[in-house]
C-alpha cells in the first residue's frame, strides 16, 4: 500500500506543482490523506482544502455519465451543492477536484449521534434548498441519500454525487431509466413509470427517516427484496388510499 500511495503522490504532484512539497518534506505544508475512493488534499496553513475523486476510465461502462456529473456541478453553482473545482486526467484515471467538507456525510453522523428535531429540520432545509434549485434548472439528482448529504464544522449541509443525475428538458421532462440506491426509490421506478423531479422528494423523505431511526427502511434487507415491499405498500395505496389513516 505504501508503493501504491506513493505513486498517487507522484502523479498528483505532476498535476499540482504544490504536492511537491508534501511529496519531499512532510513538515511542507500540504498533505495528502486517502479516504476511500476519495483523496482529501489538505493544506496545513489555514487555506482551503480539497477532496479528490477518483474515476477509473477503463472500468467506466458509461462514459458519457462522467461528461453529465462534470456539466452537471459546473453549470450549477449552489450555496448548498458541493463546489466543483476542476478536473484533470492522470494516466487513465480522471481527478475530479472538489471543495472538502470536514463535517463527512450524513449517514456517518446519524450512526454516531440521535439528531434532535431541529437538527433534522435544519439538513431538510437545506437539502430543499439545493433540489429546489436543481429542479429549477432541470436537473434530478436521482440518488439523493445519506451517503450523498456531505456536512461541514460550520453548519454547511451540500449535496454531492451527482454521477446519476440527470438533465431533463422541457420537451423531455420524464426520464423512465431505473437508476440509483433501492432503499430510496421512488414507487415510479417499481412501477416502471415515467418519472420526474418529484423522486428526489421521495429519496429526501427516506432519508428523514433515515437521520430519525439511524437508517432506511428495511436496511438490512437485499435490494430486490426492498423494492417487492416498496411496490407492494404502493400497491394498497393505490387500491385504498384511506389505509395510510389507519
Amino acid at each position: 500500500m505504501a508503493k501504491v500511495f506513493q505513486r498517487v503522490c507522484a502523479a498528483f504532484c505532476q498535476v499540482f506543482p504544490m504536492a511537491y512539497a508534501f511529496y519531499c518534506d512532510p513538515d511542507k505544508p500540504w498533505l495528502l490523506t486517502h479516504l476511500a475512493s476519495k483523496y482529501v488534499f489538505k493544506n496545513r496553513r489555514g487555506r482551503p482544502s480539497v477532496a479528490i475523486k477518483q474515476v477509473c476510465l477503463q472500468k467506466q461502462l458509461k462514459k458519457e455519465q462522467i461528461v453529465d456529473e462534470l456539466l452537471v456541478m459546473r453549470d450549477n453553482k449552489h450555496p448548498n451543492i458541493v463546489n466543483y473545482l476542476d478536473s484533470y486526467l492522470v494516466r487513465d484515471k480522471l481527478w475530479i477536484v472538489m471543495e472538502y467538507l470536514d463535517g463527512g456525510s450524513l449517514s456517518d453522523v446519524v450512526k454516531e449521534i440521535s439528531m434532535s428535531e431541529g437538527m433534522m429540520a435544519a439538513v431538510s432545509r437545506e437539502c430543499l434548498q439545493a433540489l429546489a434549485f436543481l429542479h429549477c434548472h432541470q436537473v434530478i439528482h436521482r440518488d439523493l441519500k445519506g451517503d450523498n448529504i456531505l456536512l461541514g464544522m460550520d453548519g454547511s449541509v451540500k449535496l454531492a454525487d451527482f454521477g446519476l443525475a440527470a438533465r431533463i428538458t422541457p420537451e423531455q421532462s420524464k426520464r423512465s431509466s431505473v437508476v440509483g440506491t433501492a432503499h430510496w426509490m421512488a414507487p415510479e421506478y417499481l412501477t416502471k413509470e415515467e418519472y420526474g423531479p418529484k423522486v428526489d422528494i421521495w429519496a429526501l423523505g427516506i432519508t428523514v427517516i433515515e437521520m430519525l431511526e439511524g437508517e432506511p427502511p428495511y436496511f438490512w434487507e437485499l435490494p430486490h427484496r426492498v423494492r417487492c415491499k416498496y411496490y407492494q405498500i404502493t400497491t394498497v395505496l393505490l387500491i385504498c388510499p384511506m389505509f395510510c389513516l389507519h
